[in-house]
């Protein structure tokens, strides 16, 4: 049986959207980044955890090889408004679930966000399969101007079929 991680923005209504995260809902709200709470698990392969390059440096050299492309700094244009231009980019936060990812890009005009510019700062989400090296971006959350992840809840996976 594959697992996949998979977030898919529901709706759009007061208490947020509705993602699901490898046959695991969980609330994606949108919120202030900078406050989600650390949460890691018994690093078990099959477990979710968070990933830091601190914790595990190989599975993070390995996201940042894999995402390069996504990473990769934008270059201004005469055809590119400058505002358009996202100079610094970089991994926000990775989950790891068996041989899949969650990951979350942040975007910046510049590495030092000021007054100026911090209206111009987003994120965006990609669903990543380690073993293949496989990323798609996930449907609705390719600019997320706030999010928050708020839990992991796990569902039946006969329930969920229709």
């Amino acid at each position: 049986m594959s697992r996949h991680i998979e977030l898919r923005a529901v709706g759009s209504n007061l208490l947020g959207r509705m993602a699901c995260l490898a046959g695991f809902p969980s609330l994606f709200i949108p919120g202030a980044a900078r406050a989600t709470v650390l949460q890691t698990s018994a690093q078990t392969p099959n477990a979710f955890h968070w990933v830091h390059p601190a914790s595990d440096p190989k599975l993070w050299k390995e996201i940042l090889q894999k995402l390069n492309e996504e990473l990769t700094p934008d270059q201004a244009t005469p055809e590119k408004s400058g505002i358009d231009v996202y100079g610094y980019k970089y991994l926000q936060k990775v989950g790891a679930f068996d041989h899949s990812a969650l990951v979350i890009l942040d975007h910046r005009p510049a590495k030092e966000v000021s007054k100026d510019n911090e209206w111009n700062v987003y994120y965006s989400a990609f669903n990543l399969d380690l073993t293949t090296g496989r990323k798609s971006s996930i449907e609705h959350a390719e600019q997320l101007w706030h999010w928050k992840f708020v839990k992991l809840a796990r569902f039946d996976p006969l329930r969920l079929r229709t």
